[in-house]
């Protein structure tokens, strides 16, 4: 039953902030352009400027270099993904375990 009158309360509060905040974002929709075609335009400069001079680099090393290279670049990627998210999951869990409400 809470639940329920929780989800309608934040169904009108959702409500009330998007007729309040409709104005300002058709005015910032508006003026700003839209991001998606110049993130396009930037990405395919990159690959004609990268894309060749990559192109013409990894055809001077010898293939079995560079998958090695992927090989160890994936292996350390992998690594510090992984350290990362288990310090920040012990770091949440201390947090979490000193606050005394349990």
């Amino acid at each position: 039953m809470a639940k329920a009158i929780f989800n309608v309360l934040f169904k009108i509060i959702s409500a009330i902030v998007n007729v309040v905040l409709y104005p300002i974002n058709s005015l910032v929709g508006g003026l700003v352009p839209d991001l998606s075609n110049i993130l396009t335009s930037f990405s395919e400069t990159v690959n004609i400027i990268g894309g060749n001079a990559l192109d013409y680099i990894t055809h001077l090393i010898p293939p079995i270099t560079l998958n090695v290279v992927k090989i160890y670049l994936g292996f350390l990627v992998t690594y510090y993904t992984i350290s990362i998210t288990v310090h920040g999951i012990l770091k949440m869990w201390t947090i979490i375990k000193n606050i005394k409400i349990w």
